[in-house]
């Protein structure tokens, strides 16, 4: 829900940088793109942790604390 949010505050940029003609309308809008693009960027590595932890809680044939103590190594 946060990235949606997010993605739509960055839409209604890219909006507003395209109404006024010129230059600098083109300039606002790269920047925004490229805001949205480093939007979708961070919530794709802020997910990779949880995989790993996910990974490591899944493994079969160590219990729990041993997966606790490597979830806390790393």
């Amino acid at each position: 829900m946060l990235i949606v949010g997010a993605l739509l505050v960055q839409l209604q940029e890219i909006a507003r940088a395209a109404a006024p003609a010129g230059g600098a309308a083109s300039v606002a809008s790269s920047a925004v793109l490229w805001g949205a693009g480093l939007t979708l960027f961070s919530s794709f590595i802020s997910a990779l942790p949880n995989v790993a932890y996910e990974k490591v809680l899944k493994t079969e044939g160590e219990n729990q604390w041993v997966n606790n103590v490597q979830v806390r190594a790393c």
